[in-house]
């Protein structure tokens, strides 16, 4: 007997607690077909879940023409909120149980199922579409990535107003932002955004077109400036081993002409070395560097005026007068380098016709030690015993030590001479 009143009660509390849960459920129903037709999805949304969640079964009643059918309603809700995935799992459910096609909403149902289905078809085809036109995008970056790897543009990508460098960080920050919008246009499937993202897409699409484009036209005249340095200096370096070719007979080189042999020489390897990965602008310092040295080396080999050739002849042939009356009749004013040789000559003349006259002449070797007074102007080659007897040699150097203490005596012999000037002066005014 208690048996059967503990199971009467708590049949007649069961009964109670799924009143009260009905009497819930049927009141947030309620309050979200009301918001639905109000057009407050949102809310809609939030009544049609907390119904389900009190009472998740769907009842249609045709006789009281009544229908509880919160699942289809919840797709309702979210169909026209843009949640088109999660309306048709609602609708779904509501289909499932069976009881929605037995109401007034069956064709709305199906209307709205099939339109979220075809606009998740639109969503995944505009998102297709944005997805390979970013592929696009992408494989011209990676173009342009290449692009600025090369030797050439690499020493100038960030140069310039704009640089390459600035285009192509702003070709993939529109890249970037397109990547971002289709993502979200994919899960929200949100065709507006979807369209954003094509229209970012085909924006970086042009922004790194161009870029590739000017990029790969500053390559060509980068080649080109290039190509026509590397001919220049090419034809630099073979017009400087002709020279070099044409004075060989003259080795071994007098230290002038040897220094600039060893400087033509050292232009040359850095040529030889750096030419075949250089630049249009070193190829043309290299040019411009091997210019100057084979001009220098030009005149430090060029060959001397006849007379003087000739009279060097008869000077070392033994012949110091024919080479003395040559030089005297020679006029060199427009040479420096012949001017000073010929001065030198002329008084290694002298002095043989000094020794060879038994050393009488006082005019001749005075006359000799003026030549050298004079070729010490001009800056002259140094006599060596290689070529010219030690005595002219020890006469040239003994010359110009007693000039040296000459000039050194009037130096300080200047200021008392011009103290007794001023003295002169004084009295003169008293």
């Amino acid at each position: 007997m208690a048996m059967r009143r503990a199971v009467a009660l708590a049949t007649l509390c069961l009964a109670l607690s799924a009143g009260v849960a009905a009497a819930d459920s049927r009141e947030a129903y309620k309050l979200g077909v009301a918001a639905v037709e109000a057009t407050r999805f949102d809310d809609a949304a939030r009544f049609f879940r907390a119904a389900i969640a009190e009472r998740p079964r769907e009842k249609v009643n045709r006789l009281l023409k009544t229908a509880y059918v919160p699942h289809y309603f919840l797709g309702v809700a979210l169909a026209e909120s843009g949640d088109c995935r999660m309306a048709l799992e609602s609708f779904a459910e509501s289909e499932r149980q069976g009881q929605v096609q037995r109401s007034k909403h069956a064709g709305d149902l199906t209307d709205r199922r099939e339109r979220c289905r075809n606009h998740l078809r639109q969503v995944r085809d505009a998102a297709a579409e944005v997805e390979g036109l970013l592929d696009q995008v992408a494989e011209r970056r990676d173009a342009l990535a290449t692009l600025s790897r090369t030797p050439e543009l690499a020493a100038i990508w960030e140069s310039g107003e704009p640089s390459f460098d600035a285009r192509q960080r702003a070709a993939e920050d529109k890249l970037r932002s397109a990547r971002e919008l289709l993502g979200e246009g994919r899960d929200q499937a949100d065709l507006d955004l979807l369209d954003g993202a094509k229209n970012g897409a085909g924006e970086a699409m042009n922004a790194v077109e161009a870029c590739v484009v000017g990029a790969r036209e500053r390559l060509g005249e980068l080649n080109a400036a290039t190509a026509d340095a590397l001919e220049k200096v090419q034809d630099a370096e073979q017009s400087a081993r002709r020279v070099l070719r044409s004075i060989s007979s003259l080795a071994p080189y007098p230290r002038r002409l040897g220094a600039s042999v060893a400087a033509v020489d050292q232009v040359l390897a850095s040529i030889v070395e750096s030419k075949a990965g250089a630049g249009a602008n070193k190829l043309s310092a290299l040019t411009d560097e091997l210019t100057v040295a084979v001009a220098a080396l030009r005149r430090a080999a060029r060959r001397p005026p006849e007379k003087l050739a000739r009279a060097a002849e008869a000077f070392f042939g033994g012949e110091p007068q024919t080479s003395l009356d040559l030089l005297v009749e020679a006029d060199f004013s427009r040479d420096r380098r012949a001017r000073s040789h010929a001065c030198l000559l002329r008084a290694a003349s002298r002095h043989a016709l000094w020794v060879l006259g038994g050393e009488q002449d006082e005019d001749l070797i005075e006359l000799a030690g003026l030549d050298l007074s004079a070729c010490e102007r001009t800056e002259p080659p140094v006599p060596t015993v290689s070529f010219f007897s030690p005595r002219f040699v020890e006469f040239h150097r003994a010359t110009l030590a007693a000039e040296l203490i000459e000039g050194e005596a009037e130096g300080d012999a200047e200021p008392g001479a011009a103290a007794e000037e001023n003295t002169a002066g004084d009295e003169g005014t008293r």
